[in-house]
């Protein structure tokens, strides 16, 4: 992997944790859900170019998580926050072993 992309991988990841922060005040809040879901989105395909394949697969299944959430508001509310954080844990632990 290119040195270059682990900055860029690190700083996308530094963002989910941002979100996480954020859903911890505003669990419903869309301006953060459809935020988070096109960071999860770009991060999964850049991740997949890059021949990072456990970040992007986390980042898919993340997707889609948030896209549920999306769509149904009650869902998982109060986990919210703590599933994305955990998420971003291991998005840096996947992009630190290459």
């Amino acid at each position: 992997m290119q040195a270059q992309y682990r900055v860029t991988a690190l700083s996308a990841i530094e963002g989910v944790r941002t979100a996480a922060e954020e859903l911890t005040s505003a669990p419903t809040s869309s301006a953060v859900l459809a935020s988070l879901s096109a960071r999860l989105h770009r991060l999964r395909g850049t991740a997949g170019s890059y021949g990072l394949a456990e970040v992007s697969r986390l980042a898919a299944e993340s997707e889609e998580r948030v896209a549920r959430w999306i769509s149904d508001p009650a869902l998982e509310p109060d986990e919210r926050a703590a599933a994305i954080s955990r998420l971003a844990c291991a998005l840096e632990v996947a992009v630190m072993k290459r």
